[in-house]
């Protein structure tokens, strides 16, 4: 597994996450190319797998949606997520939960 790469600027944090649309289940994959790799059930259609990884994300680290962001990559499978108030740490100890 590789590790994945995280900024953190101010309040926030920044890391990228690849999307497998229509999986099974919402949930963490793992890591793969620096990135996390999260898979949802909703198609990639009119932002609807945007929407359940912002949602996913949203629920794992128990903060409100508003507060995660995607930062590039709306229309890819490689999106940049920017998530606020929260630390790298939390990330990292969230994947290891998850995968």
């Amino acid at each position: 597994m590789s590790e994945i790469s995280i900024s953190e600027t101010g309040n926030s944090v920044e890391f990228d996450v690849i999307v497998k649309p229509k999986a099974r289940n919402n949930a963490i994959l793992g890591v793969h190319d620096n990135a996390i790799r999260i898979g949802v059930s909703a198609a990639p259609e009119k932002g609807k797998a945007n929407d359940a990884v912002i949602k996913l994300l949203s629920k794992l680290l128990k903060i409100p949606v508003s507060d995660i962001q995607i930062e590039s990559g709306e229309t890819s499978r490689r999106k940049r997520i920017k998530v606020i108030g929260v630390k790298p740490e939390e990330i990292k100890e969230l994947i290891k939960e998850q995968s």
